[in-house]
């Protein structure tokens, strides 16, 4: 019986989250992707780099035959690949940014 009524407490109260959620317009949930792309090249990106070896990465895809990589790593805007792109990024050595192209 208590943890019915908790479970119906729970629910309730989700319900009132979800009412007071902003939903961003597609430019502001572009702008906010981005920023989170250009965090992760800037902190998580170097830290992988470093820990696995790699100095040069290279994404390249065909238009209608995308790497699913690719997708985390364009920006909000493009919906996929044009003909051939290829993304690259290069960290010149340990501890410095890497460069992106």
């Amino acid at each position: 019986m208590k943890t019915t009524v908790l479970a119906l407490i729970l629910w309730g109260l989700s319900f009132s989250a979800i009412s007071q959620t902003v939903v961003l317009p597609m430019r502001e949930r572009a702008a906010v992707r981005d920023a989170w792309l250009q965090e992760r090249v800037e902190t998580v990106l170097p830290m992988l780099m470093e820990r696995t070896g790699i100095d040069m990465w290279l994404i390249i895809a065909r238009e209608y035959n995308e790497d699913p990589v690719l997708k985390t790593m364009l920006p909000a805007t493009w919906l996929s690949a044009r003909r051939r792109t290829m993304l690259v990024m290069y960290q010149p050595a340990p501890g410095e940014p890497v460069e992106t192209l």
